[in-house]
């Protein structure tokens, strides 16, 4: 079988070029909860300030990486949410569906960050 591919994606396309509005109560209820998500940023943008002072912290890509994405995440919930909700009359699940990935790229980098700073520098902020 030349050129097939070996996962089954009529499932997938399907369930985003439904007609029906089967999607879009999940996509809702996602945007929401990262739109509260939010609240929590003030205590992140607290702790990026003493992330930076330990002795080598600043030169750590990890430390760096992990202050980025949280200084940055809630302007990629406004984007992706708002977008979502200002398209939501529309019958395109797959616009709908790329809006909220990109709403869910925020937390879901910070959350990459700690996991990869908890298990290559087993917590610290300084480490080489």
């Amino acid at each position: 079988m030349k050129g097939s591919i070996p996962f089954n994606f009529r499932p997938v396309t399907a369930a985003l070029h439904l007609k029906g509005n089967n999607l879009k109560p999940l996509l809702y209820l996602v945007n929401i909860f990262l739109g509260l998500l939010v609240i929590a940023w003030p205590v992140g943008f607290i702790v990026v300030i003493f992330m930076f002072d330990a002795p080598g912290s600043e030169s750590n890509f990890l430390t760096l990486a992990l202050a980025l994405s949280i200084l940055i995440y809630p302007k990629l919930i406004f984007y992706g949410s708002g977008q979502f909700f200002k398209g939501r009359k529309s019958d395109n699940n797959a616009t709908s569906l790329a809006y909220t990935l990109i709403s869910c790229t925020g937390p879901c980098l910070v959350i990459l960050f700690v996991v990869l700073l908890d298990l290559l520098c087993s917590g610290n902020f300084a480490c080489n």
